[in-house]
């Protein structure tokens, strides 16, 4: 069997070594197809300063299931200094040395497979077509060739910003700002700067600049100005009453219906830790945001505050049945409402981070806005941004708005617009295409599973509700290879 995998990034390189580390005889070959000289990094973890850090500590961003240590093994081996690679498992690294761990591991994967008689390669072209017919998939790319394999998995990854105010090119708009080294020499030293959005990547720009441009100010601007939570990195645990078994146990017994009753089963692991209940459940039905918020949450984390990390180690494990177990009126309700405290709650950044921009605060050079209504251009060179409280003026804006689902699938351009042409894949009600989750294959527009195409990541967005993070990419690559190894056929030839 011969197994492509369109896109490069961490999803593909988490599939590949659970598909070499669990190797079946009749698996021939695995083709990463990325047009980027390096499979691993793609756009999340590629060369940049090192202010922008992964907001997972060391102990939990393993991309091999089976080495939960392995991130850790490989930095007590790297010659790179302590700045560069922070070696502790409770240290959070800079994302671009996170990129080098995952082009080490498409190596390793590619000599393990070697050994085991199965041949890893890279292609690098771009994908612009993928067809399948009763036998197989075809793989169509930019330089006119055509290769033929069993089974083509997409690992798109994540999209640039979306431009939600159609601002027009300018040197004062950074429609991108990854990566950082790029983006950052076209601010000017004592500028005001705007950045849009206030989730992880809106942090990671208000960071580098704060850091980099001594004399700069910056505002941090969206519609609920909710900044990420505090993660308390020396809290590593697993659930120990509310665990994956005992929510199958209730979806089985339809006792998963609501929202409401996720929170109970995350409720229940804190009660029985003795851990504050009230004070958690009051956290996550407070909707104030902004830097009131970030220092609530870090205060807490240094007196060391558990809950949090208990409550996300306790949902992490069961979000993607969670979300195939609500009813279609309660994951509205949660698109509708939840979704930026969701984000906020399970995406939690770096104590040191939290404390950083508090201090900025302190100095005067830091604010969040919320209630953001608009941006425009000035008559005279810069921004004014609209808000619920008023207006306020910058002399540039960085773009830093998560991706909505529906660019994160039209970054695929024509390959994606082919399948979505062709019936051969649909998009959910969210935005992203429609999968089996059990399988991870995609759903064509008469709602059949494809056995010949598969998705993983960002594009089944919807579909699993956590698309971005490294664990949760790492267990849905388990599910998938489990699928694609399972009913295995006889290799085509090109």
């Amino acid at each position: 069997m011969r197994i492509a995998i369109v896109g490069g990034g961490a999803a593909a390189v988490a599939l590949a070594n659970r598909l070499v580390s669990h190797h079946s005889a009749a698996l021939d070959e695995i083709c990463v197809y990325e047009p980027a000289p390096d499979i691993g990094p793609g756009r999340a973890y590629q060369a940049d300063i090192s202010d922008a850090l992964v907001n997972l500590p060391n102990a939990g961003m393993s991309i091999d299931a089976d080495e939960p240590d392995d991130l850790l093994h490989w930095l007590a081996r790297s010659p790179m200094s302590a700045a560069d690679a922070p070696r502790g498992p409770h240290d959070f690294l800079p994302r671009a040395t996170y990129g080098r761990y995952l082009r080490y591991c498409f190596v390793r994967t590619q000599h393990q497979g070697a050994v085991r008689g199965l041949a890893v390669r890279a292609v690098h072209q771009a994908v612009t077509r993928v067809t399948t017919n009763e036998t197989g998939a075809v793989v169509h790319t930019a330089g006119g060739q055509r290769f033929a394999h069993d089974r083509v998995v997409l690992c798109l990854g994540t999209s640039a910003p979306d431009n939600a105010y159609g601002l027009p090119a300018a040197r004062s708009f950074v429609a991108d700002p990854y990566p950082l080294k790029d983006s950052l020499p076209t601010v000017p030293d004592g500028a005001h700067a705007l950045v849009v959005g206030t989730g992880l990547t809106a942090v990671d720009v208000a960071c580098a600049l704060l850091r980099r441009r001594p004399n700069a100010t910056v505002t941090m601007a969206s519609r609920r100005g909710v900044l990420p939570g505090v993660r308390n990195p020396e809290v590593w645990t697993t659930a120990r009453h509310s665990t994956p078994e005992r929510f199958a146990e209730l979806c089985d017994e339809g006792g998963i219906r609501t929202l409401a009753d996720v929170w109970d089963f995350v409720e229940a692991e804190l009660r029985l830790r003795g851990l504050p209940v009230r004070e958690a459940r009051k956290e996550w039905l407070l909707h104030d945001g902004g830097l009131r918020r970030l220092a609530r949450q870090a205060a807490a984390v240094h007196k060391g505050s558990q809950w949090r990390d208990v409550a996300i180690a306790t949902l992490n494990p069961v979000v993607s049945q969670a979300w195939q177990a609500l009813p279609s009126d309660q994951r509205r309700l949660f698109a509708a409402h939840w979704s930026p405290a969701y984000t906020s709650f399970m995406n939690p950044m770096p104590p040191q981070t939290a404390e950083f921009l508090l201090a900025a605060q302190q100095a005067g050079r830091l604010r969040v806005l919320s209630g953001m209504t608009g941006l425009t251009e000035r008559v005279g060179g810069g921004y004014t941004v609209h808000s619920t409280d008023g207006t306020y003026h910058a002399d540039l804006a960085v773009n830093a708005v998560n991706a909505s689902p529906h660019a994160i699938t039209e970054r695929a351009g024509s390959l994606l617009a082919g399948l979505l042409a062709d019936g051969q894949a649909t998009r959910n009600a969210f935005g992203g295409i429609a999968v089996d989750v059990a399988s991870g294959s995609v759903r064509s527009a008469a709602g059949q599973a494809c056995p010949h195409l598969y998705a993983l990541g960002q594009l089944t967005i919807g579909e699993n509700l956590l698309t971005n993070s490294v664990r949760a990419i790492v267990r849905q690559s388990a599910v998938l290879a489990r699928a694609l190894t399972q009913a295995a056929q006889p290799s085509v030839t090109a």
